[in-house]
């Protein structure tokens, strides 16, 4: 599942004039015009092609896909390759996080907590907890019946620079055919969402919370 957030540059072409006073004597007038432009390039219209993101993973043949994948006859100890991988599009730099949503989460607790799993994210391989900041508790959705953890990237990533969240998903061996059934079907979403990284804040946390409140 893709889903692009852009924010807007702070100045976009402000021209500033300087006018300078009459000169004594000897009386004239002149002016200065300082033209700050965006981006070197009067032909990009596109906010895309300035702040841009894009979620990508590897499909079965091994190919990057935005379409996201489905598995069939899943049971406890699979572990199925989902790689979400988030590549800068844009520009400029940009800071980072991503939002990762669970379905059918009241049953996904119910068996998590029957089998003491504390933690859902724990079924994610391949995490780099060094790379990545989780600062909130998951959010749950009564209505929605989901469950949303958010991850913030602690780099800045550079223009076509890419940051996998993580490579695998394990469904808990613990599970029993109860389990399995109550699941039934069950989707993982990731979004991914970015900022400008100059002068928005010294790490993806603080700019989020400066530019958004949250």
């Amino acid at each position: 599942m893709k889903r692009k957030t852009l924010i807007a540059a702070v100045a976009i072409c402000l021209a500033a004039i300087l006018t300078l006073g009459t000169l004594a004597f000897f009386s004239d007038d002149d002016a200065i015009t300082n033209k700050f432009m965006v981006t070197d390039s009067d032909q990009i219209t596109d906010p895309d092609d300035l702040f841009s993101v894009v979620v990508t993973e590897t499909d079965k043949d091994g190919n990057p896909t935005d379409k996201g994948l489905v598995y069939d006859d899943i049971k406890p100890g699979d572990e199925l390759k989902k790689d979400p991988t988030i590549t800068n599009t844009g520009k400029y730099d940009q800071w980072m996080r991503v939002k990762v949503t669970v379905s059918n989460a009241k049953n996904w607790m119910d068996a998590c907590e029957k089998h003491n799993i504390t933690d859902l994210t724990t079924i994610f391989g391949g995490f780099v907890a060094a790379d990545w900041t989780r600062i909130d508790e998951p959010v749950y959705d009564a209505e929605k019946d989901t469950l949303t953890y958010t991850f913030y990237y602690n780099a800045v990533l550079a223009p076509e620079a890419s940051a996998t969240l993580f490579k695998t998903v394990t469904i808990p061996s613990a599970f029993t055919v109860e389990d399995m059934v109550a699941l039934k079907s069950f989707e993982l979403s990731v979004l991914a969402e970015a900022i400008q990284a100059e002068h928005t804040g010294a790490n993806a946390v603080e700019a989020f919370a400066t530019c958004w409140g949250k």
